[in-house]
């Protein structure tokens, strides 16, 4: 939240919602709104996982839909890394839940961000 907020953005908590995003977030320049969905992981995890729900989510509004990584290295949480425009693939009905590789995501959002 406090990262939408020094972005200018204006973000509202709906985690509580089951929405497939924790944030709703207002762009303060265009006024779109942006999914974000927010997942802490520890410094060394190897994945990262996202819910059918989520995924639905990401597919459903890929132009809106932020996957945020927060890395947290012993009691310190890093700044997020925000993922979007990840080519999620559509799951089955089967599927509760899917496991990413985090480096790969993390390496996809390095290639994909302009600085």
């Amino acid at each position: 939240m406090d990262e939408e907020w020094r972005k200018g953005h204006e973000p509202v908590d709906v985690s509580q919602r089951n929405l497939g995003y924790d944030i709703e977030s207002k762009d303060g320049k265009s006024g779109h709104l942006r999914f974000i969905e927010v997942k802490g992981r520890r410094a060394d995890a190897t994945t990262v996982s996202l819910t059918y729900n989520e995924l639905l989510c990401a597919l459903n509004s890929s132009k809106q839909f932020i996957l945020a990584v927060v890395l947290v290295e012993g009691t310190i949480a890093l700044p997020p890394q925000y993922i979007e425009g990840y080519p999620f693939k559509e799951p089955d009905h089967a599927t509760v839940s899917i496991n990413y590789a985090l480096n790969e995501l993390l390496r996809y959002h390095r290639n994909s961000t302009i600085e």
